[in-house]
């Protein structure tokens, strides 16, 4: 993260972020007085490479020139962070961002995000219409122009590889994967639907968004979308807990490194991204990933916040060569806004002017959630003399919501 912004010369409405913050580099000005870390760690890195500037601040108008490093007493003296109502411990370290970038292995160590195997099946829009419900099919939505939703929707469970933006338009209604917040279907009437694909990969509950060449995400004013987390089954490791991830081949620059992205096999070993293809159907042609083009100039996420917006993240946004923006006009307080995941960005903006109204209306951070139990549910019936099983399992979290995490028939 190169810088972390609030309203530009700050604002009436301090803004809590929870969970640690690394910044890799930045942007030290009065753009983050109305930003508070709300008791967590702010960690300022001094890592430095052959492709990284050793002077890693600066200040509104220019880079510090010496001493370069995050220990010097000028720039964290320069750190305007908020810290009111709560405080923050303002540390150095010598990581890069890479370092402690993605999910908690349970160790303290966290696992750079893998990209799961590219999808098999092309896909250009819904497949299926159930009570006025469009359904949206796991796949490779790669030609065409912008695809605009509007209406009610929603995206059976597994993974999505875009490489055209994605708007979802104002008012309209997204739900992404199976979970926490009910869609208009659940991913058995998507997968019975009578138009659904028959290879309709659904898989594990919750969606990935994987993003290349110069695919987005836009969120318009008064939309009301929710991604569920992904939990992955055995062949889409590569996308658990991601909520979007824009793809990468590496980047090497005066103002930025990022390690090419490594793809998950299904056995469990790994690939460079570079190196993945899988054929199309029997014509010896191969699909593989591209390399997003944007830049820390670009949004890869943009949100904007109006009268009855809904915007519900489970799940980490990771975007390091891209910026992710939230917009909030004054005066506007009817809005929810809940960033649950963690967000790796070049630049993270949140230019929101006014606390919301609606319970639980604000959370950008890490939250994690103690599930409580799992739950098998084996079903067997004799059909025409064969013995049919379907399995279920699902969770039941803390909060007492719950969430399917796969179902198979006649397994």
């Amino acid at each position: 993260m190169t810088s972390l912004t609030g309203r530009t010369g700050g604002s009436t409405f301090v803004k809590p972020i929870d969970g640690k913050i690394l910044l890799n580099a930045g942007l030290l000005s009065g753009n983050n007085a109305d930003l508070n870390p709300n008791g967590s760690t702010v960690e300022m890195s001094r890592f430095t490479d052959g492709s990284t500037p050793l002077a890693r601040y600066r200040s509104s108008s220019s880079w510090f020139s010496s001493p370069t490093n995050c220990d010097d007493p000028t720039i964290a003296a320069s750190n305007t962070l908020a810290s009111s109502p709560a405080s923050f411990a303002l540390t150095c370290t010598d990581d890069a961002w890479w370092a402690v970038a993605g999910d908690d292995d349970g160790s303290g160590l966290r696992q750079y995000p893998m990209l799961p195997q590219l999808p098999s099946y092309t896909r250009s829009g819904p497949m299926a219409t159930l009570a006025g419900c469009n359904i949206f099919f796991p796949g490779r939505y790669e030609g065409g122009s912008t695809l605009t939703l509007t209406g009610t929707n929603y995206f059976a469970s597994g993974i999505y590889y875009f490489e055209r933006p994605l708007v979802i338009d104002t008012n309209a209604t997204v739900v992404f994967g199976e979970g926490k917040v009910a869609g208009c279907v659940f991913d058995s009437d998507a997968a019975f639907a009578p138009t659904a694909p028959k290879a309709h990969e659904i898989t594990g509950r919750g969606a990935t968004l994987l993003l290349g060449k110069s695919a987005t995400v836009t969120i318009k004013s008064g939309a009301k979308v929710s991604f569920n987390r992904r939990v992955s089954s055995a062949s889409t490791k590569g996308s658990e807990g991601q909520a979007i991830h824009v793809v990468s081949t590496g980047i090497s620059s005066s103002t930025l490194t990022v390690p090419q992205d490594q793809v998950r096999l299904s056995d469990g070993s790994s690939e460079p991204v570079s190196a993945h293809e899988i054929p199309i159907g029997t014509t010896g042609a191969k699909a593989k990933y591209t390399s997003s083009t944007l830049s820390a100039s670009t949004a890869a996420l943009a949100i904007t916040l109006g009268v009855g917006s809904r915007v519900t993240v489970d799940g980490y946004v990771f975007a390091p060569q891209a910026k992710v923006t939230v917009d909030g006009s004054s005066g506007v307080s009817d809005y929810q806004l809940n960033l649950l995941g963690g967000i790796a960005a070049t630049s993270v903006a949140l230019n929101v002017a006014t606390p919301s109204s609606v319970a639980n209306g604000w959370f950008v951070g890490t939250r994690s959630e103690v599930i409580q139990r799992k739950f098998l549910l084996t079903a067997t019936a004799v059909v025409s003399g064969h013995n049919v099983t379907s399995q279920s399992a699902f969770e039941l979290n803390e909060d007492k919501s719950y969430a399917i995490n796969y179902w198979t028939v006649d397994a």
